[in-house]
């Protein structure tokens, strides 16, 4: 789960695609680009809305909450017990 807590008006949204937006490429695109230039280029077919969806970022408290509590309720029902 990531969040962005910064409080100005734009750097968080612009943090927030450059470190995050290759968690958004499809199937295995990440795992099997064989170099930084690659993968620089594959990150440009993520559009700084789809890693918004994703990520929590500026001050809104209330969205960060969300996200934490979808974050717990996907852990709680996805995890399994020995």
């Amino acid at each position: 789960m990531k969040v962005n807590g910064t409080t100005t008006a734009t750097s968080p949204w612009r943090l927030r695609t450059a470190l995050w937006a290759s968690e958004q490429l499809s199937g295995q695109l990440a795992q099997t680009l064989p170099r930084p230039r690659d993968f620089a280029d594959a990150m440009t077919l993520v559009s700084p809305d789809a890693v918004a969806d994703t990520i929590a970022c500026g001050p809104d408290a209330d969205r960060h909450a969300a996200k934490v509590e979808a974050y717990a309720t996907h852990a709680s029902t996805t995890s399994t017990s020995s």
